[in-house]
């Protein structure tokens, strides 16, 4: 927003990183550079960009620099309507021009990228499943999956295999087949054979090596299969193949937090919360960092981050984390509480339960978790009855 020509080399820099940045999840197709270029100094309607370039969405904004400063205005607009879906703006120091080109456009196209899926099920929810194509049904079956409860998930997958049908090498909706079920298996909604997680995962890398979803399927099949290291390798390939693949930054930091690598796993769930902070899988990650601080022994930032993913993101993981660090600060009211809410989700919690239902991998996170329950008083086995918390 200036006619300095100067500024010319630093507004292009941020729109084609930022081009390259979308290019990189291949679930969109996203128009050239030479192509869009040659709208910087028009201003056509957004809906004649749109049917000109043969595009559902247009990504559109502006820089101003100022003093060291640069503000970065990016908005979402749906070609069809010319109606917004979205819209950020992004204030830096201009320390490191190259630093903060690509930072500002992998954080947009991080953003962008689940505003996108739900736009797309706004826009196909209405429409009968059997008038959408293979890519719109994979779109609603993500968008479902996003809700994670375990009707939303169990409807994904219908709509998943109906992808499939009109596409069977659809690589994406064979990854999001395995991701649904994996998560069944993570919230205790269903159970599924750890092995035809891992198969259906394994087949989705093979029809398509370079799309990161496949890759971040193939981390949680080898999660429930007990391969960590193998995981975190899977997570890390994801994340390679798309920097602005938030949820992949957050299963990252999830492996590596219960492979006892906390400040590591920490890092990388803080960059997924950065990259997307308003995604619906946003509150997860929250519960990501909750454990972490768990295991670290800051119980005070574990039950406060907890208690935060709780909001928007009920389930009886982040109640149970909670009951653990309330044993360990000793507060045995909050932690009957707390026991409560915890059986309101899954009725035979218990000591047991979390040793077979909840995956940790290094032995010293499991003590200390284990260690926390505890001293809450969770029984030792579902059949036990609540006792007094012993004092410690």
């Amino acid at each position: 927003m200036s006619d300095d020509s100067e500024q010319g080399f630093f507004i292009d820099g941020i729109t084609e990183d930022l081009i390259t940045a979308l290019s990189r999840i291949r679930q969109f197709f996203v128009i050239a550079r030479n192509a869009t270029f040659r709208y910087k100094r028009e201003l056509p309607d957004i809906r004649e960009i749109a049917a000109t370039l043969g595009v559902r969405y247009v990504v559109e904004g502006s820089v101003r620099r100022d003093a060291g400063r640069v503000r970065i205005s990016a908005q979402l607009l749906d070609g069809s309507t010319g109606n917004h879906v979205w819209a950020e703006r992004f204030d830096r120091n201009l320390d490191d021009i190259f630093a903060i080109q690509d930072e500002i456009a992998r954080e947009i196209a991080g953003q962008i990228e689940p505003e996108l899926g739900r736009a797309e099920y706004d826009r196909t929810k209405a429409t009968p499943p059997e008038n959408l194509g293979a890519w719109e049904l994979f779109h609603r079956g993500m968008a479902l999956i996003a809700q994670r409860t375990r009707d939303s998930n169990a409807e994904a997958r219908r709509l998943l295999e109906r992808s499939l049908a009109l596409h069977p090498s659809f690589a994406p909706a064979h990854a999001a087949i395995a991701w649904s079920q994996a998560e069944d298996l993570f919230f205790c909604y269903a159970t599924h054979d750890p092995k035809d997680i891992l198969d259906r995962a394994r087949r989705a890398v093979v029809l398509d090596d370079r799309d990161a979803l496949p890759h971040l399927a193939l981390a949680w099949g080898l999660t429930f299969s007990r391969q960590p290291e193998s995981a975190i390798d899977a997570a890390k390939r994801a994340i390679a193949l798309n920097p602005s693949f938030a949820h992949a930054y957050a299963i990252l930091g999830r492996l590596l937090i219960q492979s006892g690598r906390c400040d590591e796993g920490i890092r990388q769930a803080e960059w997924a919360l950065r990259l997307s902070p308003f995604a619906p899988s946003a509150r997860q990650y929250l519960n990501v960092l909750a454990v972490g601080y768990l295991y670290l022994g800051n119980d005070a930032k574990a039950v406060e981050l907890a208690r935060e993913s709780i909001h928007s993101f009920d389930t009886w993981v982040p109640h149970m984390i909670i009951t653990s660090a309330l044993g360990h600060l000793g507060d045995h009211e909050g932690a009957r509480h707390e026991i409560r809410e915890t059986r309101r989700h899954r009725p035979d919690f218990s000591v047991a339960q979390v040793l077979r239902d909840y995956l940790v991998f290094d032995p010293t996170c499991l003590d200390r978790l284990l260690a926390g329950l505890r001293k809450a008083g969770v029984a030792e086995t579902s059949l036990g009855a609540l006792r007094p918390a012993k004092a410690s």
